[in-house]
């Protein structure tokens, strides 16, 4: 359900007309989000990171697999140290469908890291974990525009106030 909701908020915001240059999938996992974003934007540069090894090349396997390897660099990293996120930074959109503790911890961090036009979509939030995620992007100077509830999960899209 936390995958599906990123998809669905990630395809509201492209329905909406938001324009889409350069986006990070935060903990990709195996990628699943930085190979919807290429299929749906193939025209945007990808970077999708994971502090995983075994992660990292489950999600190389699959971005060669489903032809997205021109659209999507994976790396593993911490999202915040990587050289390569420095680089590319700020993103348009970053998706981070992690647990609710390291959301909120890395909340200003994030915060720094999405454009001042972007948006931010955060997933892997139980219902009830949702306000304290809430709080911690606001004080980083975010604003919720959209909440999706599936089942027991949130998800979250932000942008800057």
């Amino acid at each position: 359900q936390t995958p599906e909701g990123c998809l669905r908020a990630r395809e509201g915001l492209v329905a909406e007309g938001f324009q889409i240059r350069k986006g990070i999938d935060v903990g990709c996992g195996s990628a699943i989000l930085a190979i919807g974003m290429s299929k749906l934007l193939p025209t945007i540069e990808i970077l999708a990171c994971d502090n995983d090894p075994s992660a990292v090349l489950t999600a190389s396997d699959n971005v060669q697999k489903n032809n997205c390897a021109r659209a999507i660099k994976v790396f593993e990293s911490d999202f915040y140290s990587a050289s390569e996120v420095a680089v590319v930074s700020p993103f348009d959109l970053v998706v981070a469908n992690i647990l609710a503790g390291p959301l909120i911890e890395a909340a200003a961090a994030t915060a720094k890291q999405v454009s001042p036009t972007g948006h931010l979509i955060l997933s892997g939030i139980l219902n009830e974990q949702a306000a304290d995620v809430v709080e911690a992007h606001e004080k980083a100077g975010l604003t919720v525009i959209n909440r999706l509830e599936i089942d027991e999960w949130t998800t979250l899209v932000l942008r800057h106030r």
